[in-house]
């Protein structure tokens, strides 16, 4: 999953503002290294391809220049504890304790989380432009300056996929090759668990959790009993 997750966002990215974004750290390392003429030159190459950006993508105010994949999963196994950290999590909200209720929230995450750094075509390639104009005049430290304030302009997207989602998706799907009717309703309870825990851990609404999980309940019933579910193991995959 996470391997799918950095192919989806490597190929998501734009390779001009790749382009930019690499320009940009070159002209501030060559601006470091008191090479005036490189730094320009760098900044000529960034301004060009912005410049290409800016008129593939009129309609578009961000462009995907970066991307990194993490797995987080330091939430508890146990569901009493998730249940205990969350009255604290609600205790420390009361109290204004800010800090303390993310620390908490940090500690119940289990997810893989795809974040994606967006070039401002608003404001970057006049950035680039104002670094140049500093650099013809030897202020080199405030077209630095200005370089690196710009980086730090670059807006971030985070997607979110709950591990126990991905968990449940891959229980349902055992369920549905799996021939043996014991082993079919073991699959079911493991995807109702999975389910569950994404429940305690508060992914998704509460409406879209309540009827999945209404709908993993029946269908771990009917596996028990013995009955035909495979229809109804299609259309949970489908909802998941």
């Amino acid at each position: 999953q996470r391997a799918a997750a950095e192919s989806s966002a490597k190929n998501a990215l734009d390779a001009e503002a790749i382009a930019v974004l690499a320009e940009t750290d070159r002209a501030i390392a060559r601006i470091a290294a008191g090479d005036r003429a490189g730094a320009l030159s760098s900044l000529e190459a960034a301004a060009g391809k912005a410049k290409i950006l800016v008129g593939r993508n009129a309609g578009n105010a961000l462009i995907p220049a970066a991307a990194e994949v993490q797995v987080i999963d330091t939430a508890p196994e146990d569901d009493g504890r998730i249940g205990r950290m969350r009255r604290s999590l609600q205790l420390a909200v009361i109290a204004e304790d800010l800090p303390r209720a993310r620390l908490i929230l940090d500690s119940l995450r289990s997810e893989i989380r795809i974040r994606t750094y967006h070039i401002p075509l608003g404001t970057y390639p006049d950035a680039l432009a104002q670094a140049a104009a500093l650099l013809d005049q030897q202020k080199d430290q405030q077209a630095a300056e200005v370089l690196n304030r710009a980086r730090s302009t670059l807006v971030m997207i985070d997607e979110v996929t709950p591990l126990p989602l991905v968990v449940a998706q891959a229980a349902v799907e055992a369920a549905r090759s799996d021939a043996d009717p014991q082993r079919k309703a073991q699959h079911v309870t493991a995807a109702r668990e999975a389910l569950e825990r994404t429940e305690a851990l508060g992914y998704a609404d509460k409406e879209t959790r309540k009827v999945l999980l209404a709908e993993m309940r029946a269908l771990e019933g009917g596996a028990k009993d013995g009955s035909n579910i495979q229809s109804a193991l299609d259309k949970l995959q489908e909802s998941i």
